[in-house]
């Protein structure tokens, strides 16, 4: 699996093609989990422990309710409080909800998923 290009390391890998997880509120993962985006699906992956704000590398840094993101302001990259840039829910307890982007070329993330930047 990679995350913004870089492979999220320890040879990690998922089964693509049938979760139905849901990347704002993690609905479909176990308790410890979170959804992330993989290839062109999206799995459950044991959650991080970087807490919003806090650097990171790739999905599994972060705690479920955070996503690994770059400002676009700071140019680095930290985990942020997850939001669905539809409904600016949950609401940000920092910044507003950004809707974010993924792939080459960028595409809306899936669910609506947002980052409180």
């Amino acid at each position: 699996l990679q995350s913004g290009g870089k492979p999220l390391g320890g040879n990690l890998g998922a089964c693509i093609g049938g979760a139905t997880c849901n990347l704002v509120t993690n609905v479909g993962c176990a308790s410890g989990q979170t959804c992330i985006a993989a290839g062109s699906g999206k799995t459950c992956a044991k959650a991080g422990s970087g807490t919003t704000g806090m650097a990171c590398q790739g999905a599994d840094d972060c705690v479920a309710t955070a996503v690994c993101v770059t400002d676009g302001l700071t140019k680095k990259t930290i985990c942020a409080q997850k939001c669905n840039a539809a409904t600016n829910l949950p609401k940000c307890t920092v910044g507003a909800c950004s809707p974010l982007t993924m792939g080459t070329p960028p595409k809306s993330a899936p669910d609506n998923l947002g980052g409180c930047l």
